[in-house]
């Protein structure tokens, strides 16, 4: 049987704690505080943000997951991209 456009997906609860994990690191990178205390470094809050600065590459890693999910060429992924959001880009900015 065929999928309709109004039916749900069933979602990946792996890749959804991959996204709170995600959202949880690049809020705490945006509320912790600097790396320098008094005018020198601070060993602690520098291991912190080596921690921290993984929050935008596991947003790329779900990306990349749903991108290639369908077993699909480069030509077809990078036609798609072009009709998806080159052309609505391009459109937005004249």
């Amino acid at each position: 049987m065929s999928k309709t456009v109004f039916e749900k997906k069933e979602k990946d609860i792996c890749v959804e704690i991959l996204r709170i994990i995600g959202m949880m690191i690049v809020v705490f990178v945006h509320v912790k505080p600097g790396d320098y205390v008094g005018g020198a470094p601070d060993i602690g809050r520098i291991a912190l943000s080596a921690i921290l600065a993984d929050g935008v590459p596991i947003f790329w890693f779900i990306l990349g997951f749903f991108l290639f999910r369908k077993k699909m060429d480069w030509e077809d992924v990078l036609k798609r991209t072009i009709i998806r959001i080159f052309i609505p880009l391009l459109l937005y900015s004249l």
